[in-house]
Formats: structure tokens, sequence, C-alpha cells
């Protein structure tokens, strides 16, 4: 299973969007940056966090994801990517 998590590059992105997986940090990621991982195991469990803001996934396929923030409600959304 690969997962790939990115952050949009515009005005709202955050400078360190932190990506954890099965609670050991990814790495942080800021506008338009992506980090990436290749797992084992067929499932896992998704944090992604910024200041307090956090969504948790739990993912069961391999998943390319993006991180966006809300214009109107300040929120942190996580979705699948734009292709």
């Amino acid at each position: 299973m690969k997962i790939t998590v990115m952050q949009v590059n515009n005005e709202l992105a955050s400078t360190g969007v932190s990506v954890y997986v099965d609670g050991q940090l990814l790495g942080s990621i800021g506008p338009g940056g992506s980090v990436s991982a290749s797992l084992e195991a067929p499932a896992c469990r998704l944090l992604v966090e910024c200041g307090v803001y956090r969504q948790e996934l739990t993912l069961e396929q391999s998943a390319v994801l993006q991180v966006s923030w809300g214009l109107t409600t300040p929120e942190m959304i996580v979705s699948p990517a734009k292709r």
C-alpha cells in the first residue's frame, strides 16, 4: 500500500502540516509539499495535524490525499487529491 499526502499551494496553505502513519511521524509539509510512504500492512491509521486542526483516517488501500483549507470557515480538509 502506498500513501501520499500533499498540501495545496495557495495563500491559505500552512507552513507546517504534520503527517503521522500508525503513530510515527512521516514528515511535515508546507505549501505545495508532499510526503509518501510504502507500507506492507493491510491497513493503517493516518493522522494529519496542524495546530488545533486534526483529521484522522483509517486507510485500507493505497491513497493520494490532499490537504486544503476552508475559506469561509476555518477548517483543514483532507480529501482525495484531484488529478
